[in-house]
């Protein structure tokens, strides 16, 4: 705040104390706000129709906190001269309030601890289009109702009709002694809310790091948006047997400059409610700001496919409202008796240098042990970090793919699946299936998260299939599965690979050795699956592969998954329905 107030006292000693005049005020000019006029004759004057607007629910749009600081400031030996200070709305602001009006205008002067100035002549509010263009509307405000350090407000004389195409620009000129343009004291870069008028360049000059000055417009109307809360993302089940609980995560984001304390969360089917939870927030959601929140134990009974409807109801205590909103998301969803308990496959993404990975697995194995292991497959990916002994071509394939590097290791991805906003995003922008144990927060966000994919049932009766020669190390596998209920697909995508326990490699910050456990020996498949046909309901394929010498046989596992046909180029595009995973040294075994 310093380092701005010098700022502000240099650009403002270049006005000379000879300088005993104001700056001449922008002129002001009719405002534009209101109806055409309408033609008259010196007989037949005609009065235009006031317009009635509904003010009951109002919303103030603006950059600055309520609490007012001194921006800037001096007394300049009570030098009087006009200062002009303005904010830019943008069309983008705007428009979420299309079909309503400007009423008010408000400014907020700071109070600086060792001075005030002793005099105003003059305080003028204005809009206008551009900085240096005429005024759409302008006020003076009464001069002996100044207090500095509060907010003044001006009732506009005609409401103004917001057009959203247009950009508008706040602001004030103020004559007095001294700078009291109040601000908020966040000194966060902000491009639309720090403009200031030189008068010795004549010319306007924008401060972005100054914060945000205290200006804000009041809007009202018969169609302001009482849904202020989006979904941005929804992840839930779209396989589910009758009654079976399953769970939801939501990325909701605050759309509209009014802060939100709690909502509904409501589940529909069927033109009926099946669901909901009323949410409320330990602190205020603000503009801007959005948030992930797990919703548990959602239930629908009644069997076919149909779309189930989430959405956002009664905010702030407010009942259902019916303007339009974005806060309605439908999940293409199938209901059967048929369908079966899910295993997810949950990949982690490693290196031997990386000293949080010992921590970052036990992490996860954490949640899988309170979970239930038996819920999941698991395989660790080794990003190479000089361990090439542990990494295996088809490992490199994903991690590439999937941008693991980027989560500095410990990295993990359940199903393969997009989990909102947690987790990095791919090279294409797109957010990905990959989260670091870092980025999750805590150990009981891992295991909501875990729980909304494990929830979901699996529409595919998977059965595995294997024979292992000890001698010849020669392995066949035998994949196939039966399609429940209604789902049906063309093609699918089925992933086979090797895994081993009880690998000894280096560890950075373990001393000696550390043990690596299910790490991916090799790929029976591409890393991303191929791609089988189904026929009749039904899917069969066979894989085999000669297994290394350096495999320790005893240490392995089988680990199998079948999912949907999705294109390499796209990250969003996989999906795994079901997994299962076997130890290699179960019958059938030939050892001779």
């Amino acid at each position: 705040m310093k380092n701005c107030l010098k700022f502000f006292f240099a650009v403002l000693t270049i006005v000379t104390m000879a300088m005993f005049t104001s700056c001449d005020v922008p002129p002001e000019v009719k405002p534009g706000n209101g109806p055409d006029t309408i033609p008259t004759t010196p007989d037949t004057p005609v009065v235009p129709e006031p317009i009635v607007v509904d003010t009951t629910v109002q919303a103030a749009i603006q950059y600055c906190a309520e609490e007012i600081v001194s921006a800037a400031g001096n007394d300049y030996s009570q030098t009087e001269y006009a200062q002009s200070a303005a904010v830019k709305i943008t069309s983008n602001q705007l428009s979420l309030y299309s079909g309503n009006y400007i009423i008010k205008m408000a400014v907020g002067l700071a109070a600086h601890e060792e001075w005030t100035p002793q005099s105003v002549s003059k305080f003028t509010f204005w809009i206008r289009k551009t900085l240096k263009g005429e005024n759409l509307w302008s006020k003076d405000y009464d001069v002996a109702n100044i207090v500095f350090g509060e907010w003044h407000e001006l009732v506009l004389d005609e409401y103004m009709p917001i057009d959203k195409a247009q950009d508008l620009y706040f602001g004030y000129t103020i004559n007095c002694g001294g700078l009291p343009i109040g601000g908020d004291g966040n000194m966060t870069p902000n491009e639309n809310a720090t403009w200031i008028y030189d008068c010795t360049g004549k010319k306007w000059m924008q401060y972005t790091n100054c914060g945000n000055f205290s200006i804000k417009a009041i809007v009202a109307g018969s169609n302001m948006p009482m849904y202020n809360l989006g979904i941005d993302a929804l992840r839930t089940a779209e396989f589910v047997r009758p009654g079976v609980k399953f769970d939801a995560v939501a990325n909701i984001s605050n759309t509209v400059n009014k802060d939100v304390n709690s909502f509904d969360f409501v589940v529909y089917a069927k033109d009926k409610e099946q669901y909901r939870e009323t949410v409320a927030l330990e602190k205020p959601l603000k503009k801007g700001q959005n948030h992930n929140i797990f919703f548990k134990d959602i239930q629908l009974t009644e069997e076919g496919s149909y779309d189930v409807v989430y959405t956002i109801e009664n905010i702030n205590g407010t009942e259902k409202d019916d303007s339009e909103s974005d806060s309605r998301v439908e999940v293409s969803t199938s209901v059967s008796s048929e369908f079966v308990d899910k295993v997810v496959m949950l990949e982690m993404f490693s290196g031997t240098l990386c000293s949080n990975c010992p921590t970052g697995h036990k992490y996860l194995h954490d949640a899988t042990d309170k979970l239930g292991t038996e819920k999941y497959v698991w395989a660790i990916h080794h990003a190479g970090y000089n361990a090439s002994e542990l990494t295996v071509d088809g490992s490199y394939d994903a991690v590439a793919f999937y941008g693991a590097q980027m989560t500095y290791a410990p990295g993990s991805m359940l199903d393969r699946i997009n989990l909102l906003n947690v987790g990095v995003t791919s090279s294409s922008g797109a957010t990905g299936p990959i989260f670091s144990v870092n980025e999750v927060g805590s150990r009981g966000v891992l295991e909501n998260y875990m729980e909304v994919v494990q929830k979901n049932m699996s529409p595919i009766a998977l059965d595995v299939d294997f024979t292992l020669d000890a001698a010849t190390r020669q392995l066949n596998v035998t994949v196939s599965g039966d399609l429940l209920g209604d789902f049906a697909a063309g093609n699918l995508r089925v992933g086979v690979i090797t895994i081993e326990d009880n690998i000894r490699g280096t560890q950075a910050g373990v001393a000696g050795k550390y043990m690596h456990t299910h790490i991916i020996r090799s790929f029976l498949t591409s890393a991303f699956g191929d791609v089988v046909s189904v026929s009749g309901g039904k899917i069969n394929a066979t894989f085999s592969q000669e297994l290394k010498e350096k495999f320790v046989l005893d240490n392995m596992r089988l680990a199998v998954w079948v999912g949907k046909n999705g294109k390499n180029s796209d990250v969003n595009s996989f999906e795994i329905y079901q997994a299962y995973e076997v130890k290699l040294t179960d019958a059938p075994y030939i050892t001779e």
